[in-house]
């Protein structure tokens, strides 16, 4: 019975490590989309910027 007892809380150790695993890798997938996102706004916004600055040199 004691036996049966330490297997199942090894059992669940190795679940929590693997949960937190699966969780630091969602958190590290989501910075990095993120980050992505954040690039991808900011190109957009110089390529406007640029786009605006030669239509007033070409008018």
């Amino acid at each position: 019975m004691f036996r049966n007892n330490i297997i199942i809380v090894m059992a669940n150790t190795v679940s929590g490590l693997l949960n937190n695993i699966q969780y630091a890798s969602a958190v590290v997938a989501e910075k990095a989309a993120t980050s992505q996102i954040e690039k991808i706004i900011q190109e957009y916004f110089m390529l406007h910027i640029q786009i605006h600055v030669d239509i007033h040199k070409n008018s």
